[in-house]
């Protein structure tokens, strides 16, 4: 295929997404993600990783799928799939690290502004102080985990350490920081 030939498929493709994109927008919104469902919150993103997904397929399958007028098919299937398996790139991008954020490593009432930088709240500067107050190991976890949001895999292998006592360590050092800065000792 020539460079003219791939600039034809692009500029084909980039019409269908601008003639196209509000009519899938509106049907994800309405019959996947609904907008009384607890996926609502995660409808951008599903959109955002279906749309990359299939522009990430080669150019004669994208051409195949505009030839065919198969391309809407193919997003609404796909984004069916993303929320219905614990596989998909959507759940591990996003819901996975999204529903984790909701552990209780961040206080629900910390009222953020999204103009205001979070470090001016309490919780954050006990956090800031507590955590220096902790041994290099338990704070070198938590460092890798919320600050630099590697995987528990990632910590794993950087560390050698068996998954379990990995899990379990962050949580003790979790439990720790809500005890000193939020009173919640068990």
């Amino acid at each position: 295929m020539n460079k003219e030939e791939e600039d034809k498929i692009i500029r084909d493709r980039d019409r269908w997404f601008r003639d196209n994109y509000v009519w899938f927008n509106k049907q994800v919104k309405k019959n996947i993600t609904k907008p009384s469902g607890p996926m609502v919150q995660f409808h951008d993103d599903l959109i955002q990783i279906v749309v990359e997904q299939f522009l990430t397929r080669p150019l004669l399958q994208q051409k195949q799928m505009l030839d065919d007028n198969t391309v809407s098919n193919y997003l609404l299937v796909s984004a069916v799939r993303h929320l219905q398996s614990s596989t998909s790139p959507f759940y591990n991008i996003v819901r996975k690290e999204r529903m984790k954020a909701r552990s209780g490593a961040i206080p629900d009432n910390s009222n953020e502004n999204e103009n205001e930088p979070f470090e001016q709240y309490d919780w954050y500067q006990c956090f800031k102080r507590e955590m220096e107050k902790m041994s290099f190991y338990h704070k070198q976890l938590l460092l890798d985990k919320y600050q630099y949001c590697l995987t528990f895999d990632e910590i794993q292998k950087k560390y050698n350490i068996t998954k379990n006592s990995l899990v379990n360590d962050i949580k003790s050092a979790m439990q720790f920081l809500r005890c000193r800065c939020d009173n919640n000792c068990l």
